[in-house]
């Protein structure tokens, strides 16, 4: 997906706050919500998923 699919978050989309949301995307006539994983994930949760295949 190109950053030209992706738009800004919405105040709210349904009942998640944007606050966890880096943007939308759409993808073959599908509507994709982007998540800000480090809003969503402590610490600990982040670093139990180092050395996981496809986790940057």
């Amino acid at each position: 997906m190109s950053k030209d699919n992706i738009e800004p978050a919405p105040a709210i989309i349904g009942g998640i706050n944007d606050e966890y949301l880096t943007g939308v995307g759409k993808l073959d006539g599908r509507l994709l919500i982007l998540l800000d994983m480090d809003k969503i994930l402590s610490d600990s949760e982040k670093s139990d998923l180092v050395g996981l295949e496809g986790v940057k």
